[in-house]
């Protein structure tokens, strides 16, 4: 009897092909510097444009700079109260997300800073992770958020510096959609009693139906605040509704549109302002209230292990929802003006993870990019993503400067 053996049907061994892997093993070594210096500079995307920068850029840049500070400082003051966080970290987070962003990014058209849906996610995060049986905060809400930037950053920075953000392409539309949707809902109905007067509504620890429930039952308790905060979203619809319908024909309607949030907040901070003053002082209305002027001075987020045990876990979900926000952001946008092959999704996840590691030593609290800034930013006629660090004066003008006139802000307007 005769006993084949397995190794009879291996090839034979071909010495040639082990001096072709070994040759272009060199060859790979050879080029390994090159390799290196190549991902160093994909790392920095500004490079390959700033030294093209000229004066009609600058002008595109300047323009969409100031259209977008007039929208971004009540969006952020209004997305700190959606994430339950002190006014003042809305502005926190939208500087960091300006600066950081135009050194990093691919799209000239995308904003980092705060946004709605974000804000509302950590505002849930805080009501689940960070509470007790009895329903108190375990930790200052600040704290939580803080260390919920960096672990988000950390994880978005190792998803970026891998180069596997081509994954967030695999994530179905729908499931994208149905989010977006449902945050969107959630929002308003969270709104509401702001925007009513309305006070002592739970939106955050309970289901939003029995919130929506709590809203009915209680519309006799409509206070003053609805008189502002509605009539507040009637003429910012009636600045788009013209914007849409007239904007080709007047453009100062256009530009009007644009900076519709920025001109409605200043208009009702005047009507407080003078209702206050002539009330002794006292405002018969909900308002902002003090905002500390300035920067808090930089610190390590809170890293203690059991912070860190609440945090790490939850910290999957802000950058998931940060991921796809940002890379919707860039591709739509970048598709709409041509130039979507210059967007890298693993370097708008660096930019987005730089965002959040630094914000978090800077008290921010979780960013990525926000549609409605970044639409007003792209129909000014940005150029590129130095218009960011533009607007960002004029946040740090916002905290330095304008903080004594934010106290008077209604709390219905920014809702």
């Amino acid at each position: 009897m005769v006993f084949s053996s397995p190794f009879q049907s291996l090839p034979k061994f071909d010495s040639t092909e082990v001096r072709g892997y070994g040759s272009q093993s060199k060859s790979e070594l050879k080029n390994f510097p090159k390799y290196v210096k190549d991902y160093l500079v994909s790392l920095f995307p500004l490079f390959q444009w700033i030294g093209r920068y000229n004066l009609t850029w600058f002008t595109g840049d300047i323009i969409a700079a100031l259209t977008v500070g007039l929208l971004i400082l009540p969006q952020a003051l209004a997305q700190a109260k959606i994430a339950t966080l002190p006014s003042e970290y809305g502005l926190y987070t939208g500087f960091v997300g300006l600066v950081v962003y135009s050194l990093f990014a691919t799209s000239k058209d995308a904003t980092l800073g705060p946004t709605a849906v974000l804000s509302l996610l950590t505002s849930q995060l805080l009501a689940s992770a960070n509470t007790d049986a009895k329903g108190n905060d375990i930790y200052p809400k600040t704290t939580f958020a803080i260390t919920l930037a960096f672990f988000t950053g950390v994880y978005q920075l190792i998803i970026g510096l891998l180069r596997i953000g081509f994954l967030a392409n695999y994530i179905p539309s729908t499931v994208i959609q149905g989010f977006t949707t449902g945050a969107a809902i959630t929002i308003v109905i969270q709104q509401v009693p702001s925007l009513l007067g309305i006070s002592g509504i739970e939106t955050n620890k309970q289901p939003i139906y029995l919130a929506f429930r709590d809203i009915l039952i209680n519309l006799n308790k409509i206070k003053v605040d609805a008189a502002l905060g509605l009539t507040a979203l009637v003429v910012l619809i009636a600045f788009k509704v013209l914007k849409a319908q007239l904007g080709k024909r007047f453009r100062f309607l256009y530009w009007l549109g644009l900076a519709s949030n920025g001109i409605v907040l200043v208009v009702y901070l005047l009507i407080s302002f003078a209702i206050v003053k002539s009330n002794n002082d006292k405002a018969p209305f909900a308002i902002v209230g003090t905002i500390p002027p300035g920067f808090k001075p930089p610190q390590q987020p809170n890293l203690t292990s059991d912070l860190v045990s609440r945090v790490w876990v939850p910290a999957f979900t802000s950058t998931l929802i940060s991921i796809i926000e940002q890379i919707g952001i860039a591709k739509a946008f970048g598709k709409k003006f041509g130039y979507t092959r210059n967007i890298n999704a693993s370097q708008e996840i660096i930019a987005v993870g730089l965002t959040n590691f630094v914000g978090s030593f800077l008290s921010a609290y979780p960013a990525t990019g926000s549609f409605s800034r970044s639409a007003v930013k792209a129909a000014s006629g940005v150029r590129t993503p130095i218009a960011g660090l533009f607007t960002s004066v004029i946040v740090v003008i916002g905290l330095y400067g304008l903080t004594g006139a934010f106290y008077y802000i209604p709390s219905s307007v920014l809702a």
